[in-house]
């Protein structure tokens, strides 16, 4: 008996397996798979994201590439290559941060010293802004996928209106 019903549980969402697929985010692996169309993986420390097999872009966080595959996947361009360049600004002013402050680890003399601090601080207020600004935009694509689940799972048919009239 538990068998039929476990079989017609089977049947009945064997219809919407495929629409879920393709709103879904899975493991593979170490990595993700998204929507059916992009691929997440984790290498060195960064995430590669492909579409369909080709590589699109490397992220400094999985948040990041998750948030470009919404972009992405609801055709919002702006967004995608915002989120794109601001990562890959805040990747290169981070490694600029690490290799001043290794050169400053050096330096003896005091003025040549000061000088390299005040290029660090520069860059880490950058840096600051730059994730400030790809928050943003991450915010922007998590949105977009909560409207796309509210879209998905609204109710069909007339809704009633909470105000009564007069």
């Amino acid at each position: 008996m538990n068998e039929q019903i476990l079989d017609r549980l089977k049947d009945m969402v064997a219809m919407d397996i495929e629409q879920l697929a393709k709103n879904a985010i899975l493991p593979d692996g170490p990595g993700y798979n998204v929507f059916e169309i992009y691929s997440i993986q984790p290498t060195q420390g960064l995430w590669n994201v492909s579409r369909r097999g080709i590589e699109i872009s490397v992220m400094t966080s999985l948040k990041s590439a998750l948030s470009w595959c919404i972009a992405d996947k609801y055709h919002q361009t702006r967004l995608s290559t915002d989120i794109i360049a601001l990562d890959q600004q805040c990747r290169l002013t981070q490694s600029d941060i690490f290799v001043r402050s290794s050169l400053q680890k050096k330096i003896r003399d005091r003025d040549h010293k000061e000088a390299v601090n005040m290029k660090i601080y520069t860059r880490q207020l950058r840096l600051k802004s730059l994730s400030k600004r790809l928050e943003i935009c991450v915010n922007q694509a998590k949105y977009l996928q909560i409207r796309g689940f509210n879209n998905e799972t609204a109710r069909s048919g007339r809704t009633s209106s909470n105000r009564p009239y007069r």
